[in-house]
């Protein structure tokens, strides 16, 4: 694929920001996937059969993150993947994983072992999004490392939906991981959305906004004489 075709993972919105308030996820099948803490990176093969990876901001990317990849033993399994899926099956595709750097993660919450990947999402530029399903068979094939599917669920109101965000939050705290991420997919289109630990809940903000105009507090008269003055002699 062309470079400029590697698109860039969907920035992830919390449920409140969605414009249909999360109805569009009602009665629809939701996979929940626990939310790993590291670099978000692009996987590819380019069109002149290069392996590629980039950043959300930059292909490639940058010569440290490159080198972490790299550290992680998975840079030659990943060029065989796709060589594989593009060239017997083809499937001109995009591999995004987490890259987990050892010690801390940024948010503090996750400790890594080892410099580490995980994969949780692919997209096919001709089919489009893959289900979690088919990802998690692409990553037991190939041996890498996939996010954990943490529950399947279906909810016909808001409110059960909100109620299953907090269960997963629950156990986001106990697997010390920064949050959950929650997504639907539908014949190669996705909705994907996120929970984190560290978001402030709405129900906890107190809101109180004056929908009146301002009034203003009237000047004493000395002040508006000056006012006057000034603008005359412009």
């Amino acid at each position: 694929m062309r470079i400029e075709e590697a698109i860039k993972y969907p920035k992830l919105g919390y449920l409140r920001e969605s414009p249909y308030s999360g109805r569009e996820l009602l009665g629809k099948l939701i996979f929940w996937e626990e939310k790993r803490d590291g670099s978000n990176i692009r996987c590819f093969i380019d069109e002149n059969d290069n392996l590629q990876f980039g950043s959300r901001n930059k292909i490639p990317a940058s010569d440290d993150l490159l080198k972490l990849i790299k550290n992680t033993g998975y840079d030659a399994i990943l060029r065989t993947a796709l060589y594989t899926e593009k060239y017997q099956w083809n499937h001109d595709m995009i591999v995004f994983f987490e890259l987990l750097q050892k010690g801390k993660s940024p948010s503090r919450i996750e400790y890594h072992e080892k410099d580490d990947i995980a994969v949780f999402d692919i997209y096919d530029i001709n089919e489009g999004w893959w289900n979690y399903t088919r990802i998690y068979q692409f990553c037991y094939q190939w041996k890498l490392p996939v996010v954990k599917l943490w529950a399947v669920s279906s909810h016909s109101t808001i409110e059960k939906l909100e109620k299953q965000i907090e269960k997963m939050l629950d156990r986001a705290k106990k697997e010390n991981r920064e949050g959950v991420v929650f997504k639907s997919y539908d014949s190669g289109k996705a909705y994907f959305f996120k929970g984190r630990l560290d978001a402030p809940h709405e129900k906890d903000i107190e809101i109180d906004v004056d929908k009146d105009a301002p009034k203003y507090p009237e000047l004493p008269e000395a002040e508006v004489m000056n006012e006057i003055q000034r603008f005359w002699m412009k």
